[in-house]
């Protein structure tokens, strides 16, 4: 576009040492997860990692964008003036529109220091822009949530051409000035000019002499990286805004919606976003523990979460990590519905983590982490990124459910950091040179098995009755987290807490007829209503009682007071009787009770013959 700064091709050709960009492309091993959910992890743990400091909550966003004409004669003529011809750059450069992802991260360094890597520039020296632009595998500055840079390839492999534009603004420490930084980088397969052989990185910004007979790189910068990087992406810097934008041009299918085109790709990154940074969403935690994530999709914002119907694993998953950093910061778990344990070493005698737990009730078909039920989900102790999720226990039953929650102490999170692949997606103990290491992981690993498999073992309850009034009961256990979604109770299903055992065949007894029905009253904010059918098995007129409403916490329950509630007993024909028992012929009678919002609780319930 006239008027417009020009940029010039540079591409590197091979030496001794190098790695074709396929190969580069390559390093991140395979990932156990979705391509979709490796770029957003990566690229929000990059952000993360480059985050200021005192008090500043960082932002990351996504933006699905089609480029128009105007952004697109900008890339063919005035930034991406020549390309390998197998790159594919140059066909999607053709095309009046491009698809493009814009991934912004704003309250971060953005890419300073020296804007070559063949130079020591001694310690204390940042070397952002270097790392990230220049250099693949260089060792973080500093501990985080990655370890050797790998991530940043993820960009370059969710584009079609692999290529993308990265725009960055950082604030120098030795003038005090805001600078800002413009160029166009990929990385594809190698491809021979005139008999010489490239190894498939290519960069557009302007090329100056290396000092030593050779030519290098320089980004283009002040106003001409100003200029640019307003003519092509969404999101501007502020005056005092510091960050990084990257640009990523044609993405491939996988890292859209090309598995589902029935949903669209920024709700699929919804997902992903809470799949894989929920720690960082909670408003009501510190801030330097807080992120920031927006997603657009052509300019509109797209909620993350439906705020109308939270997400009860969610919150369950912020309860559990809530209470491993008061136990770690040296404080009491003040919540009774989470049970934090410790994992030990026996030898040597260690401690190196923390396992919280806590009971969820049914999980609704749209909750958006219904996966996470039943599961622990792994975290390194600093960065607090989701690494894995590991299911534990049988098949998972439909009205009961359990989230959990790992970290590492700190002392032991670089050993658990060394056993993470590229992609940062596993704890693999077998992978560790370090013996020490890896022991350590691989017990801590064995022991949250042994701690899980305590936890789900099935609370038997024991229920004998006296002579003529012998009874039946049954203890279930029901959760009330925020929101609650409905679930399904199949008819006659086994329950891990409940059962019973009369002392004569004939006497009666009480079973879950059929899933809850859960509901809301107006006049009663704060409180759910939930609405059970029992089946009651015996001959004869029989009394139904709830012989117990309290608050449930794991191996026992706490007394519910006022908090936990019986409203009634609901007949077939839909009357409601307000008494403490009612009387029943057999068949069927629908219990109604209510609790607080936030609690699950433990009901008990006695048939006994009446007569």
């Amino acid at each position: 576009m006239i008027g417009m700064p020009d940029l010039e091709w540079f591409a590197k050709p091979f030496g001794p040492g190098d790695t074709d960009g396929t190969g580069q492309q390559r390093s991140l091993g395979q990932p156990s997860f979705a391509p979709r959910d490796i770029l957003i992890r990566e690229m929000a743990q990059n952000s993360w990692d480059a985050r200021l400091r005192g008090g500043v909550i960082p932002e990351f966003e996504m933006r699905l964008r089609t480029l128009g004409m105007p952004e697109c004669d900008v890339l063919k003529w005035n930034v991406l003036r020549g390309c390998s011809e197998n790159l594919g750059l140059a066909k999607a450069l053709e095309a009046d529109s491009l698809t493009a992802i814009e991934i912004v991260d704003r309250g971060t360094k953005g890419l300073g220091g020296p804007t070559r890597n063949d130079l020591d520039f001694g310690d204390g020296i940042p070397k952002d822009y270097a790392d990230f632009v220049l250099t693949l595998g260089a060792p973080p500055d500093a501990p985080g949530g990655g370890t050797y840079g790998y991530g940043k390839t993820t960009a370059y492999s969710a584009s079609s051409c692999y290529t993308i534009i990265i725009w960055s603004r950082w604030k120098n420490a030795l003038t005090g000035f805001y600078e800002e930084r413009f160029i166009g980088s990929a990385m594809g397969p190698r491809f021979v000019v005139d008999g010489r052989l490239y190894t498939g990185r290519q960069w557009w910004g302007h090329v100056v002499s290396d000092g030593h007979g050779g030519q290098r790189i320089e980004p283009a910068t002040g106003e001409n990286a100003t200029r640019l990087g307003q003519a092509l992406f969404e999101r501007h810097f502020a005056e005092f805004e510091t960050g990084t934008s990257l640009l990523i041009l044609d993405p491939k299918p996988d890292r859209l919606n090309g598995d589902n085109p029935g949903e669209s790709a920024v709700s699929m990154w919804g997902r992903a976003v809470l799949q894989h940074l929920w720690p960082k969403l909670a408003k009501d935690q510190e801030q330097d523990r807080r992120m920031t994530v927006n997603l657009f999709d052509h300019g509109s914002r797209v909620p993350i979460c439906n705020q109308d119907r939270p997400s009860d694993i969610l919150e369950a998953g912020q309860q559990c990590l809530t209470a491993i950093r008061e136990v770690q910061s040296g404080q009491q778990n003040e919540n009774p519905l989470v049970s934090v344990r410790e994992i030990r070493s026996l030898r040597p005698k260690e401690l190196m983590g923390h396992l919280a737990l806590t009971r969820v009730g049914p999980v609704g078909v749209d909750d958006p982490l219904a996966a996470m039920a039943d599961t622990v989900t792994y975290m390194r102790h600093s960065a607090e990124l989701v690494v894995t999720t590991e299911a534990f226990g049988d098949e998972p039953h439909a009205f009961s459910h359990w989230v959990g929650v790992f970290k590492p102490v700190e002392e032991l999170d670089d050993l658990f950091a060394q056993s993470e692949p590229p992609a940062h997606d596993a704890w693999n103990f077998k992978s560790m040179q370090d013996e020490r290491a890896s022991g350590t992981v691989r017990r801590a690993l064995i022991k949250i098995k042994g701690a899980m498999s305590d936890y789900l073992k099935p609370v038997v309850v024991d229920v004998s009755g006296e002579g003529a009034k012998s009874t039946g009961a049954l203890s279930v256990a029901l959760a009330g987290l925020t929101g609650s979604a409905d679930g399904t109770v199949p008819v006659g299903a086994k329950h891990a807490v409940g059962g019973g055992r009369a002392t004569k065949s004939e006497s009666p007894k009480v079973h879950v007829a059929g899933e809850p029905k859960r509901y809301f009253v107006d006049s009663q904010p704060g409180r759910q209503f939930v609405e059970l059918p029992l089946r009651i098995d015996g001959v004869g007129p029989v009394l139904v009682s709830a012989t117990k409403l309290a608050i449930a916490v794991e191996g026992s329950s706490l007394a519910g007071g006022d908090d936990v509630r019986l409203e009634g007993w609901s007949t077939a024909g839909g009357t409601l009787i307000q008494d403490p028992q009612v009387r029943v012929d057999g068949g069927y009678i629908d219990v109604v009770f209510s609790h607080p919002l936030g609690i699950a609780i433990d009901v008990d319930f006695k048939a006994v013959a009446d007569k």
